[in-house]
């Protein structure tokens, strides 16, 4: 869990590095995040998997987040811990040898 410290990790930075990645000049193919949502002091970090849509900074930070099954909804990032590529996140690969 020392990986997932809020204390290491800018959630906004996270969400906003993982925004670019998808939209970037070597985007994620299918860009599905695992964002990690705290949920008490006495419970370890649980995954939601989907795609961040957009991020808002400012007073209320928050990202607007499409869950995998459809549903779309605003996180707030003081309740994100992490936010992780997962497999289906795939980084398109510009193979030139062939």
């Amino acid at each position: 869990m020392q990986a997932l410290d809020r204390k290491d990790r800018n959630p906004e930075a996270m969400a906003l590095r993982f925004m670019r990645a998808v939209d970037g000049e070597r985007p994620l193919l299918q860009g599905v995040a695992a964002v990690y949502l705290d949920r008490g002091e006495y419970s370890d970090p649980a995954p939601v998997f989907g795609k961040i849509r957009n991020v808002f900074s400012g007073h209320d930070a928050s990202m607007d987040f499409l869950y995998l099954d459809g549903r779309q909804d605003f996180i707030h990032f003081n309740r994100v811990v992490a936010i992780l590529e997962t497999d289906q996140s795939s980084v398109y690969e510009e193979d030139t040898d062939d």
